[in-house]
């Protein structure tokens, strides 16, 4: 339901000095093809393929889907928890959008209400839109919800996304254009598997401003060192912190 064309998404994600961007559309996958007939043109960009299964207990990201997913929660009983397994069924990830978005009428189903389909989440929006917006509300009640997950034991990627829909044209009173929260991805290759992958094994940081924003890098220190996405077990554990990009902030 966007205004703009794949090549405004292109231009504003090349501006912003992207190395990749995830192109969704609400219970579809007919803008598949587009993508597919696009990439060999961009060899610096990587569209990397999704859908946006929107119901009305809330929204998530298929990421790397290929095949359309049955969005109809409730008819002929169906379920969410059928609902996310489809999704990682087919090769993908599945993130919960925007979980604590309530907006009532002005967003039907833009929270997230299903309690019984965490276990095959794959990772979950931190941060919607842009950070100094009232959109930025809602941060610490999703960290909570996430804190509650990963409390129970369930491995959830931290991701962030714009929601843009409009790649930098006019986008009213919340502008939030594409990478703005930027999702870092540390992934062997720029390709979609590696993407998927990465995430997965939960390699990402969300930098809530954008892609200039500082890079905390985490490593554990001994003789096994640890990074972003392993499982650091003692003890005792001592992290190292490298901050890139931070003079001046705090």
């Amino acid at each position: 339901d966007a205004g703009a064309s794949i090549d405004d998404v292109v231009q504003l994600a090349r501006a912003r000095g992207l190395d990749f961007v995830v192109l969704s559309d609400h219970n579809t996958i007919s803008q598949q093809g587009l993508i597919a007939a696009l990439q060999p043109s961009l060899p610096d960009l990587l569209l990397v393929r999704g859908i946006e299964v929107t119901t009305y207990g809330g929204h998530g990201g298929a990421l790397g889907a290929s095949a359309y997913v049955d969005h109809r929660i409730g008819l002929d009983g169906r379920t969410a928890t059928a609902m996310v397994h489809d999704v990682t069924a087919q090769g993908g990830v599945f993130i919960v959008n925007h979980a604590m978005l309530d907006l009532g009428t002005a967003c039907l189903g833009c929270a997230w209400t299903y309690d019984d389909a965490w276990d095959e989440v794959g990772a979950m929006e931190l941060q919607t839109g842009n950070y100094r917006q009232w959109l930025a509300l809602f941060l610490q009640s999703t960290l909570a919800l996430w804190d509650q997950q990963l409390d129970r034991g369930l491995r959830i990627a931290a991701v962030g996304g714009s929601d843009d829909h409009r790649a930098g044209m006019d986008t009213g009173g919340a502008p939030s254009e594409i990478g703005t929260p930027t999702t870092r991805v540390f992934a062997d290759e720029l390709s979609e598997a590696a993407i998927l992958d990465a995430v997965r094994a939960g390699r990402t940081e969300v930098a809530l401003r954008g892609p200039d924003d500082p890079l905390v890098e985490l490593t554990t220190t001994g003789a096994d060192p640890k990074r972003i996405g392993d499982t650091a077990t003692g003890a005792k554990v001592e992290v190292e912190a490298h901050v890139a990009g931070g003079n001046g902030l705090t």
